[in-house]
């Protein structure tokens, strides 16, 4: 992926901005070729005085964290405890994600991973991510992972994401559909929200009861008047209280949300999941622009 480093917006010194004066630009990129369009030929003249490039994104830089402990919550769910190498402290923005890397057979094995956690320990200089993992049998990188044991090494890369998701966070209506180990990104935006005194709505879609996971984890209360908690299983026959039979549908979002006006949806789950979820969402008639998805 290529992207703009044209300074044009608040990067470069306020003296090369001047021949904008008032006038506006749009920045169009396909097909590896990039496109400036400015609305008067005469700004181009003013062109040559901005440095800029295109430029390739740059590979992440990759930490070597060591497992410091690691907790079974469920049948298939474990609670993978890092601490950062001495002297570096890498703070992880709200809903950012990392890479974990590993090897097998000479083979580089990758995969996204959302901490529910983390922390500066400013006593020691170094960050310590706690990162809530669905093992998957016939997966391809988690079976390698849960051979790891305590003290053990595992590869973590810088934050990546390109959204500000703590700014969307502030909005005052947020709902998540978030779907088994997909709840890992919503923890810390419902642990913002929640400081802010801001509500939020989770519906979480498990197939059982066993595979849910206990809300201690999350140092939050389910509740809370502040959290509206929506537990939706597939492979439940009976269902009690405010807990939801089925998949994520039109039907099941118009039934259990009074309004889809001005709010912000986060999803995250497999990608079967997530595709239903935003075709859901978007016959409901939610915007695209209001549907994040967390890889």
């Amino acid at each position: 992926m290529f992207k703009s480093i044209l300074y044009l917006i608040g990067k470069t010194e306020k003296n090369n901005l001047n021949f904008l004066g008032k006038h506006k630009f749009e920045v169009n990129f396909s097909n590896n070729n990039l496109q400036i369009t400015f609305d008067s030929p005469k700004v181009l003249i003013g062109c040559d005085k901005i440095p800029s490039k295109i430029a390739r994104d740059p590979a992440p830089s990759f930490y070597k964290y060591r497992i410091e402990k690691i907790d079974k919550i469920n049948h298939d769910c474990f609670l993978y405890r890092l601490v950062s190498p001495d002297g570096i402290y890498c703070p992880i923005p709200l809903g950012h994600h990392v890479i974990a890397r590993l090897t097998k057979k000479g083979n580089v094995l990758t995969r996204p991973y959302t901490p529910i956690s983390a922390k500066c320990l400013a006593n020691i200089g170094k960050s310590r991510l706690e990162f809530l993992i669905k093992i998957y049998q016939d997966g391809i990188f988690t079976p390698e992972l849960v051979k790891l044991q305590e003290g053990d090494v595992l590869e973590l890369s810088e934050p990546n994401n390109r959204v500000n998701i703590e700014k969307l966070s502030d909005e005052s209506n947020v709902v998540m559909l978030a779907a088994g180990s997909g709840i890992t990104p919503m923890v810390r935006i419902l642990q913002h929200r929640h400081a802010q005194k801001r509500q939020s709505t989770l519906f979480f879609f498990n197939r059982k009861r066993i595979d849910l996971i206990g809300e201690a984890l999350f140092n939050l209360s389910f509740d809370d008047t502040l959290l509206v908690v929506k537990n939706v299983f597939s492979d439940e026959q009976d269902v009690s209280g405010d807990e939801l039979r089925g998949r994520v549908r039109k039907e099941l979002l118009e039934e259990n949300l009074s309004t889809f006006k001005d709010t912000q949806f986060f999803v995250c789950g497999p990608e079967g999941f997530n595709i239903a979820a935003v075709k859901s969402l978007e016959e409901c008639g939610v915007d695209r622009k209001h549907i994040h998805i967390f890889c």
